[in-house]
């Protein structure tokens, strides 16, 4: 186990020796994509690497379903949410905004006695005029990242005698971390942000953060097809690790000093045939559980028909068919896809109370200015909301130590923090 100093020796060698690499950040140039933070950027020539390319990740994409949900109709003389042995129904004691009934459905994970959430289950509409035998399914988040789903989906819609009417909504996203254009995503942010670059029929909004943009959406939610383009990397760090995900971008071996972002097309209920006039190939619609068989080939589609771009001529008034077209990512190439369901252990309360109880004798050695102990119940705290995929559930237990899943360790969080707080003091800016 590696030692991890105190905070008297941390206030004299170790954050000044992070002060030192972080000043230099703030002359590069914007595109560049790594964090200050992580192994290997210390003592580095940030400049020299830049110029040669190895900060700007890798043009290779991920594709994914990210959210699936569907309607289908229950028969009251069958449909009795019985448990079988692969599902089982959890009722709540509370309904949602339109439907006055909610309920878990559990999933009994193959060679294995443990039960896990996968989808939720709403019934009973509220409102008159929808078919009250009508229910809604969206699946969780975790389920969506499987190389079928539609399976899935099958095999649990006939254990649980429902009836598949039609998708309401599914979002399909690709992850990358450069541009077939050999451009950084910011860098093509900055470009449509500027409308420099133009997507055909699209609204646009632009999200940005101190010196960076985070995201843009094209397109209203409410339409049948909305666009965002985000900082997916970002986006895990503020809500927490998605294990799911993080394997997706193992897979496709993408460099973890660079950020990771994301294009991602919402669609809503669509009953109308979709047809791929390149493949001359039907996609069949909304109402047909076999549409979400080939994520490929989905992304493929959406990318084409509703992500058409175009650099601009800044003229006031310019005729979008006579700008001269550009292909932002390369979805002919073979996309990674997910092709297993991802394993991680389930938590339960005790495994929670468990890791709260180590944390709180990981900072009273801390303050006891015992390091070495306290690094080592750190290291061990970090490995089990890994194990457990509970970052998301630590940060908002202890926002003060907010973590995520990275080169960096809820102890260099806590002691960054005490850190800054003691030079605050001194400085006579924190009272």
């Amino acid at each position: 186990m590696l030692y991890r100093p105190n905070c008297l020796e941390i206030k004299n060698s170790y954050f000044m020796a992070i002060l030192k690499n972080i000043a230099p950040v703030k002359n590069l140039p914007p595109n560049y994509q790594g964090s200050i933070f992580t192994t290997g950027t210390q003592n580095t020539d940030f400049k020299s690497k830049i110029s040669q390319g190895a900060l700007c990740g890798k043009n290779v994409i991920t594709v994914a379903w990210d959210w699936i949900e569907f309607t289908c109709t229950l028969c009251p003389e069958t449909t009795t949410f019985a448990p079988t042995s692969c599902f089982e129904i959890e009722f709540c004691e509370h309904g949602t905004q339109y439907f006055n009934k909610l309920a878990y459905i559990n999933y009994l994970l193959p060679d294995s006695q443990e039960w896990i959430r996968c989808a939720n289950l709403e019934l009973q509409p509220k409102v008159g005029f929808i078919n009250p035998n009508i229910v809604k399914i969206k699946l969780e988040n975790r389920f969506c990242y499987q190389s079928r789903p539609d399976l899935f989906i099958k095999s649990m819609l006939e254990d649980l005698k429902l009836t598949f009417k039609n998708f309401t909504r599914i979002d399909v996203a690709a992850d990358f971390q450069k541009t077939s254009l050999n451009e950084t995503p910011q860098v093509t942010f900055k470009k449509f942000s500027d409308k420099k670059y133009k997507v055909r029929s699209k609204t646009m909004e632009v999200f940005h953060r101190a010196n960076d943009i985070t995201g843009i959406k094209f397109g209203r939610r409410t339409s049948g097809c909305s666009i965002t383009m985000y900082n997916k990397s970002l986006d895990m760090r503020k809500k927490g690790l998605k294990r799911h995900i993080q394997e997706l971008w193992d897979d496709a071996n993408f460099n973890k000093d660079c950020e990771v972002y994301r294009l991602e097309f919402s669609e809503k209920k669509n009953l109308e045939t979709l047809v791929d006039s390149d493949l001359e190939e039907i996609l069949c619609n909304h109402s047909d559980l076999d549409y979400i068989s080939d994520v490929k080939r989905n992304f493929r589609f959406m990318y084409k028909k509703h992500f058409q771009t175009a650099i601009s001529t800044g003229k006031e008034k310019e005729q979008f068919t006579r700008l001269e077209k550009f292909n932002m990512l390369d979805v002919e190439s073979t996309a990674i896809v997910s092709e297993r369901l991802c394993e991680k252990k389930q938590s339960n309360n005790y495994v929670k109370a468990h890791i709260k109880r180590s944390f709180e004798d990981a900072m009273k050695y801390e303050m006891a200015g015992q390091g070495l102990i306290a690094g080592q119940l750190y290291e061990y705290i970090q490995d089990q909301l890994t194990q457990y995929d509970l970052f998301e559930w630590f940060n908002k237990k202890f926002p003060m130590y907010r973590i995520f899943d990275g080169q960096m360790t809820v102890h260099d969080y806590i002691v960054n923090d005490i850190y800054l707080k003691t030079n605050l003091k001194q400085a006579m800016l924190l009272n």
